[in-house]
């Protein structure tokens, strides 16, 4: 894909040289070695279409796409190593669709979605073996609902609910075992109220009291 993009850049640049596209114009700009630096597609003053920005050695560390000036369609940044870093959509300007960023390994590190410029849906963060670290959903932008973390093996490490970003409600958190650790509730994101801990046999070992976080 980056050999294919890389052919288009040098033959926009030869078409831009030529000054055989007066109206819709690639402007090309070089590194002190001579080789390219950035490949830009104008439609009069404004950008529109895409860019590709180049390091000295010849890969591609950028790519985007523009309408009427604005980020439009998928932009992407890329690792020394040529994989993707980063990939992020957007509509005129604003983040629309799915994001995601990614491991020097390649393997995939965070995805969500946007609409609008606001986060909304899932959100989920992966260990590098591709299990999940965490799982939250968005609503307008907050964290709402049930959110979870997990161990590096896959197991459910924590429960808890959120409203508007802070937790609510009740939390759980488990051994990797799956027997429940520690349980409790929260209120506007502190503790509050009775909490109890657990060994692995499922026996109360503590039990704590709280109030506005502080405990009593």
């Amino acid at each position: 894909m980056r050999f294919a993009l890389l052919s288009v850049m040098f033959s926009l640049s030869l078409a831009a040289q030529e000054k055989i596209i007066p109206k819709d114009t690639v402007i090309v700009s070089y590194h002190p070695s001579g080789m390219v630096k950035s490949v830009v597609q104008y439609k009069g003053h404004i950008r529109n279409g895409f860019s590709l920005m180049i390091g000295v050695d010849g890969d591609v560390i950028r790519e985007e796409n523009y309408r009427n000036g604005k980020f439009h369609g998928v932009v992407k940044t890329f690792m020394q190593s040529g994989e993707v870093l980063e990939e992020t959509h957007y509509d005129d300007g604003i983040m629309s669709g799915v994001y995601k960023k990614y491991y020097e390994s390649g393997s995939l590190q965070e995805e969500s979605n946007y609409q609008n410029g606001i986060k909304e849906g899932a959100a989920l963060w992966y260990y590098q073996n591709g299990n999940k670290v965490t799982e939250y959903n968005y609503i307008n932008g907050s964290i709402e609902g049930e959110a979870k973390t997990y161990y590096l093996d896959g197991a459910v490490k924590s429960i808890s609910q959120y409203r508007n970003n802070k937790r609510e409600g009740i939390y759980r958190e488990f051994y990797n075992t799956g027997q429940i650790k520690m349980e409790g509730n929260y209120l506007n994101g502190e503790k509050e109220g009775k909490w109890k801990i657990y060994d692995l046999e499922g026996k109360v070992t503590k039990k704590e009291k709280y109030k506005k976080g502080e405990l009593r």
